[in-house]
């Protein structure tokens, strides 16, 4: 008897060992973003990748690879043209159990906690900055599941400390942070300002794909294949027939249509829940109550009756 239950001992133990040193991603792992900056008015596309495995502080990592593009005008009236790529390591992870760390100023910090519960807390590792910030303390406020290919995934939504150097909130009230993929805001921390009354990240970015050799996650309208150049609007067939405006949006969204008619909307928020769907009909200037919408981010699709599909995003107030 004594055998036997060192036998099921050694096997638990061998199964947690195994649990605490599985990498949260698969390899092959690759992330798409989408982002823009008021400062500047300059917008882009950003792939990170899982290219290697390595050992730091005794620690089994996983190497990310950022590669960085940005798009502009060449010319008035010209149409957006990629004019500067740049390609770098971008950081270091590992998992232990539930928790994701990555590797910030030569020290392993906690990046998510999928165990976490509705009022947890965590430092980011980044404590001040010259912009005015401080701690950056990531709160949780609330968990789910979501279901992503048939598989329950948890799901932590968080927001960040008032002035926090860097965060994972993003534009949004809070940020949903999905166990295999991550945030939807981006996968690492972002630097804010907090020169001004509240704190502003410096880039507005937006999830577009997630894929590896286990699962694929996509926003609608997103083909991981070709991710590239999600929003921008410039690059479809029917994109000058559309103006949608303001942007941010109050409690009204005024959508201009000046030749197509009966295009499909829809309105989806970062994980691709679809809010509002309508026809335009023969309209040409649509308005759409954004009264009972939270704030945040936001993506608006339009389609014609031969297929084509333009996604805009905007940002509600």
């Amino acid at each position: 008897m004594k055998t036997k239950f060192l036998f099921f001992f050694i096997i638990a133990l061998a199964i947690q060992t195994k649990a605490q040193t599985t990498p949260w991603i698969a390899h092959g792992a690759t992330w798409y973003y989408t982002w823009w900056s008021g400062a500047g008015g300059i917008t882009g596309n950003d792939k990170i990748e899982y290219v290697n495995d390595t050992i730091i502080q005794g620690k089994n990592c996983q190497e990310l690879r950022l590669t960085s593009y940005q798009y502009g005008l060449t010319g008035p009236g010209s149409p957006l043209t990629l004019i500067y790529t740049q390609t770098s390591t971008y950081g270091f992870t590992y998992s232990s159990g539930d928790t994701v760390f990555y590797l910030v100023d030569s020290a392993f910090k906690v990046l998510y906690n999928f165990a976490a519960v509705a009022g947890d807390k965590w430092n980011l590792g980044i404590d001040t900055n010259v912009f005015l910030c401080s701690k950056s303390i990531l709160l949780v406020d609330s968990t789910s599941t979501k279901m992503i290919g048939g598989n329950p995934h948890r799901m932590i939504y968080v927001t960040d400390s008032t002035h926090s150097s860097v965060g994972l909130q993003g534009q949004l009230t809070r940020t949903p942070i999905i166990e295999h993929i991550g945030s939807m805001n981006y996968l690492f921390p972002n630097p804010r300002n907090c020169n001004s009354s509240i704190a502003v990240d410096f880039f507005i970015y937006s999830f577009s794909c997630f894929s590896d050799s286990l699962e694929t996650y996509s926003l609608p309208g997103v083909d991981c294949e070709n991710p590239y150049h999600v929003g921008i609007n410039e690059l479809t067939s029917i994109k000058d027939e559309i103006q949608s405006y303001p942007n941010p949006a109050d409690d009204e969204l005024y959508i201009r249509i000046s030749r197509e008619d009966n295009l499909e909307i829809k309105i989806t928020d970062v994980l691709g829940n679809k809010i509002m769907e309508q026809s335009s009909g023969s309209k040409h200037l649509l308005r759409m109550d954004m009264a009972n919408l939270q704030s945040g981010l936001y993506f608006i699709s339009f389609e014609n009756k031969q297929g084509e599909k333009t996604i805009q995003k905007f940002i509600k107030k």
